[in-house]
């Protein structure tokens, strides 16, 4: 995030001159004592910059080769308390020291000091701005989101209980304590034994005044509960169920008067940083180039002031007179007292109003698990074989077969079929039943009707003619001359069945009737085998349509689920950005603002913007556009102009659209 700071001196050039100035300072060799007293002294203080002034160079390099890796580089995080420490201790010896202001080269010096000095103290400021300014937006839209549903208010109170009961507790307890702060002045009941009454002075301190302490003060800590007796009894229309709504109500209420309280407190800070943000990079990091080396007025740290003022922007820095030992007195001062008091004021206002912390939204869930975590662990732990077992039967083995025998085997099965394999034919009837059948029907009615037509059997008759015109007659379906030896053996049926002639003719009958059936099974055969494909496929269908919608739903997920949620989180966080950018700069071009307020809020909240950019452009990007985006972006905010800063973001639209919306 504190890269802006880097690229927004970047843009000005002026940080690449102040490195050279301060290398030709220490490559020089002063004669008097006093020049090298403060020669020694930068020496310590640059050694403190130095690996910002190094990363800062390899970041320029690699923005000028346009390799993509220079976004991972952030100089400013070289800049730590550690080097304002050594800012103190460079300007305390400084100004302690004497007689270095009688020469040119060592006042050279002291300004050389004093600018590097500037330089990490607003680093380590614009750095801790942009830390704690951008995560308050997270937290105001936690508390719009509780606010707003009811759900989640209730959810809040269950999650502040006890510190809110903590805080009430603590409050009456120091309300009692201001109320009897001499309770020895109340005279004991003169039968009570003098043995018990430091007892009854305790009682009558800390337990008797509890009710009244408690009527009179819970609405001061409810911060002005009124409004919602008035509500309360409004709805409820009787005293009675009024007194019971705000009883039972109290705690809700409570709840979300503290989350109003605290959303104000945080959208109040971060419109003061947001200003103070603007005031940093738009007022102060200018003042650092070599004009402050060779026409030195002081007048930043008058500026520099003003921002660590708790009436900062409508306040006014203190006046610096043009001396360089005041100069240095006042930054030292700045360093030591302003700097520390305003950190401290600022993350104690972040601590005290901002979002729960993850201890107090899950301590209910911490205590569930302490209470059956536990247990379920060494159940886990004892049935660990029948778990096993169960997972293996009824997952694995299930996933296993149904992938066998309801997927690839109908799919090896379709595959045959298109290879016309014989072993993959459909069939509902062997291959040569018909034909024995047949054969079978053929030769008992050739019998029978040469054990019945004495004919056949004559000389000078061709009997193998006639036998395989009967034949042939069978295998069409025809048996006339069985059917009527069988009329014939209805005239006499006893003697037909005696004889054996009727019962031969019936089963021969039953033959015909099964080769009939074997005819239309046949013809059933053909057409499942004409229709093998279809059926091969209609087979395999209903396990391709459950992959195909397991396939298809899992793709979804990795388009909509949470493996892509922060990257469809970043697109729309992208346009919202580059439309309040896009609005803070017409503002600028067509209502034009003669409020300094306005302006630092407008210029803060496209700083802001332009990091939130910065950051969720490089997430989706390619590889091959970041070093290109972070141009673009530069270009946004290192100009004045309107129109080119329009221009510019109507650029960004038509080059990178594509990858907000896809």
């Amino acid at each position: 995030m504190s890269t802006i700071l880097v690229d927004r001196l970047m843009a000005s050039g002026g940080l690449t001159e102040l490195n050279d100035h301060a290398l030709i300072a220490l490559s020089q060799q002063p004669n008097d004592k006093a020049t090298r007293h403060l020669l020694n002294i930068f020496e310590d203080l640059y050694a403190s910059l130095k690996p910002f002034f190094r990363l800062y160079s390899k970041r320029s390099h690699l923005i000028n080769n346009h390799d993509v890796t220079f976004d991972s580089i952030d100089p400013v995080a070289q800049i730590t308390a550690k080097t304002i420490d050594s800012v103190v201790h460079a300007l305390q010896q400084v100004s302690e020291s004497d007689g270095i202001y009688d020469t040119p080269e060592s006042s050279h010096l002291v300004d050389l000091i004093l600018v590097f000095s500037l330089l990490a103290i607003l680093l380590h400021t614009g750095q801790h701005l942009l830390d704690n300014t951008l995560p308050l937006s997270d937290d105001i839209d936690y508390f719009d989101r509780v606010l707003n549903s009811p759900v989640y208010t209730t959810i809040y109170m269950t999650q502040t209980l006890p510190e809110t009961t903590v805080h009430l507790t603590v409050y009456l307890f120091n309300c009692i304590a201001q109320k009897h702060d001499h309770p020895e002045t109340s005279a004991a009941p003169e039968w009570l034994p003098q043995s018990l009454h430091f007892l009854y002075f305790q009682y009558m301190k800390w337990l008797y005044p509890i009710p009244r302490v408690i009527a009179d003060n819970v609405s001061q800590f409810i911060h002005s509960p009124s409004t919602y007796f008035i509500s309360t009894q409004r709805r409820s229309g009787l005293l009675a169920r009024s007194v019971i709504a705000s009883s039972i109500g109290l705690p809700y209420f409570y709840s979300v008067s503290q989350l109003k309280v605290k959303r104000k407190n945080l959208s109040a800070l971060r419109d003061q940083n947001v200003q103070r943000i603007g005031y940093l990079i738009d007022e102060l990091l200018p003042e650092l180039s070599t004009d402050s080396l060779e026409n030195p007025d002081y007048s930043s740290l008058s500026k520099l002031g003003l921002l660590y003022s708790p009436e900062f922007p409508s306040g006014a820095g203190a006046p610096i007179a043009g001396s360089s030992r005041l100069a240095v007195q006042a930054l030292h001062d700045i360093a030591v007292k302003q700097l520390p008091a305003f950190t401290t004021n600022l993350n104690g206002q972040i601590r005290a109003n901002r979002q729960p912390s993850l201890l107090t939204k899950y301590w209910i869930v911490g205590l569930l698990g302490v209470a059956y975590v536990p247990g379920i662990i060494t159940d886990i732990v004892t049935n660990r074989t029948e778990i096993y077992q169960w997972i293996q039967t009824n997952l694995v083995d299930t996933v296993v077969r149904f992938w066998q025998n309801w997927v690839l085997q109908p799919l090896q099965n379709v595959l045959k079929t298109i290879r016309h394999d014989d072993d993959s034919r459909i069939a509902v009837m062997s291959k040569q039943s018909l034909n024995s059948d047949l054969e079978s029907l053929e030769r008992m009615v050739v019998e029978y009707c040469v054990d019945n037509y004495s004919y056949l059997n004559t000389d000078g008759v061709d009997a193998d003619a006639l036998i395989e015109q009967i034949r042939q007659q069978v295998k069409a379906g025809d048996i006339e001359m069985v059917m009527k030896i069988y009329e014939d053996n209805l005239k006499a049926p006893v003697r037909s069945l005696v004889s054996g002639s009727m019962i031969r003719n019936l089963l021969i009958q039953i033959q015909k009737t099964k080769v009939d059936g074997d005819v239309a099974l046949s013809g059933i055969d053909k057409i499942l085998q004409s229709q093998e494909l279809v059926f091969g496929l209609v087979a395999a269908s209903p396990a391709c349509f459950v992959v195909w919608y397991l396939i298809i739903t899992a793709n979804s997920y990795f388009h909509n689920g949470y493996v892509v949620r922060f990257s469809r989180e970043h697109k729309r966080n992208l346009v919202r950005s580059m439309t309040t950018l896009e609005r803070l700069v017409d503002i600028q071009v067509h209502e034009a603002t003669t409020k300094e307020e306005d302006k630092l809020s407008q210029n803060g909240l496209m700083y802001l913007e332009l990091i939130n950019l910065r950051r969720h452009g490089i997430a989706i990007l390619p590889a091959y556009l970041r070093s290109d985006w972070i141009r673009d972006l530069n270009d946004v905010m290192g100009s004045r102009n309107g129109g080119f800063r329009l221009a510019t973001i109507q650029r960004i639209w038509n080059g990178y659209g594509v990858y907000f919306t896809n």
